[in-house]
């Protein structure tokens, strides 16, 4: 599954109104349950595969830099 590159941060009202207006930007939710979710999902992909990946190399592979 090839999910986009999404960059997160934590900003205010005003700074979130100035990213929405530049071009090519997307708005979203989430919540931490469904980014566990995901990181569950893929978990349960790898278990039969040997080199089994720790939960800051799942974020890194769902949400690149």
């Amino acid at each position: 599954m090839d999910l986009p590159l999404v960059d997160i941060c934590c900003i205010s009202a005003v700074g979130f109104y100035q990213n929405l207006v530049q071009p090519n930007t997307i708005a979203f939710i989430t919540s931490l349950y469904e980014i566990n979710r995901m990181l569950k999902e893929k978990e349960s992909e790898l278990s039969g595969q040997e080199s089994k990946l720790i939960d800051k190399e799942l974020v890194e592979q769902k949400l690149p830099n």
